[in-house]
């Protein structure tokens, strides 16, 4: 039974593709670190320059939608809550929510001062650009490299996309929109989105396959909604 259980998350992962996504990230994420990141930021940050300030505004609203606190104090509290009233497959959602979130963020903090890239913003102020590898600088101009905010965005999605699969089309929406104000801000490359985005999705994946292989019976079950 156990086998069974685990082989059909393991077909679920798969319809998913997440190895596939996930390579592609990386792809599109060395392709614009080599080819594309300098001249395209520059490019944004004279377009940005002639958005009137609502536009800059809604920005910045969507971008908060990547800080990890969102994703990590809701799904703690709602863990708790939801385990008390003993409604277990939201909870253990929940509950992957915060192992993929928290686990993706661990690895940002440790990765960003090991890469030390600059920022967009030491581009457009000092024409700065480049890395700074194995300094372990801890400033935020130099820790540009993966975007925390992609990786948050990325992990949450993809447990939601697990989650409810039929809203998929919803959380691409909202991966997309995060990432995409990450750059419109200067706060990243286009290189620093997606190689986010491939740890995000990655951790949770992995989170998600361990869990199924080594506790398969506690494996949440996908919300879905009859025809």
């Amino acid at each position: 039974m156990d086998e069974l259980i685990a082989y059909a998350w393991y077909v679920r992962l798969r319809v998913f593709h997440p190895l596939v996504l996930i390579s592609l990230a990386l792809e599109v994420a060395i392709v614009a670190i080599l080819l594309i990141d300098r001249a395209f930021a520059m490019w944004v940050k004279e377009r940005v320059a002639e958005l009137p300030p609502s536009a800059h505004l809604a920005i910045e609203y969507i971008t908060e939608a990547g800080d990890s606190k969102w994703w990590l104090i809701p799904s703690a509290a709602l863990f708790v809550v939801l385990a008390v009233l003993k409604s277990h497959n939201l909870a253990r959602w929940c509950f992957a929510m915060f192992a993929s979130v928290g686990a993706s963020g661990l690895l940002v903090l440790i990765i960003k001062p090991l890469i030390g890239r600059y920022r967009p913003k030491l581009l457009h102020e000092q024409d700065q650009y480049g890395f700074e590898y194995l300094q372990f600088a801890v400033g935020y101009d130099t820790n540009s490299f993966p975007s925390g905010h992609a990786t948050t965005i990325a992990a949450a999605c993809t447990v939601l996309w697990c989650m409810l699969p039929r809203w998929r089309v919803v959380w691409v929406a909202l991966w997309f929109c995060v990432i995409s104000s990450r750059v419109l801000l200067s706060a990243h490359f286009v290189g620093d989105v997606f190689a986010g985005t491939a740890l995000g999705m990655g951790t949770a994946a992995l989170v998600l396959c361990v869990w199924s292989r080594r506790f398969p019976l506690s494996m949440p079950n996908a919300i879905t909604q009859s025809a």
